[in-house]
This record gives structure tokens, sequence and C-alpha cells, in this order.
């Protein structure tokens, strides 16, 4: 699935974001390189969250619901922009 869209939609992994609601999903985003976010109605304990570092299923966002997560989605998106113009302003800078 993800090279057919890849594949189709020429998507840069690194500038994607995969949803899921498994540890399998998270660990996807993960072999892909993509950012993962976790989508689960309930609060995760302390333990939850030790079973998915040793799952290495570690999400790099949680949220309750779809919009939740596309809100954090979009947060991180426009971050990353900003992030990326001054670091290529810099770059210009020094060259």
């Amino acid at each position: 699935m993800v090279e057919r869209a890849v594949s189709e939609l020429q998507l840069d992994l690194r500038r994607s974001y995969l949803i899921g609601d498994h540890t399998r999903d998270i660990q996807l985003a993960h072999r892909v390189g993509a950012k993962a976010i976790l989508l689960t109605p309930v609060l995760l304990d302390t333990q939850s969250l030790e079973t998915l570092k040793v799952e290495q299923a570690m999400p790099d966002a949680v949220a309750k619901s779809m919009a939740e997560a596309v809100d954090w989605i979009l947060t991180d998106a426009a971050k990353s922009a900003s992030e990326r113009d001054e670091r290529e302003r810099r770059e210009r800078r020094e060259s």
C-alpha cells in the first residue's frame, strides 16, 4: 500500500504522516520514515507508553479523534515548513 502511494502520488515519506490505531501502524510509519499518530479514544497510562517503547511503536503524537490528529498534523506541518524555510535562508546567506 505504501509503495503504491509513493509510486502513484510521488509522495515524500519523510514529509508524510500515518494515522493508525494499532501498534503495527506506528511501526510501519517508523519503517517508511513517516511521522506516526496513534488514534486511541483512551488516555495512555505509563504501562501502555512503556509497551509502545518496547515494541518500538512510540508515536510522534497521540490523538483521541481523527479531527485531533488532523489538527496536530496541520500544526506540525506548519512548524516543519517554517523550520525548512529558515534553514534554506541560512544556507543562502552562508553560500
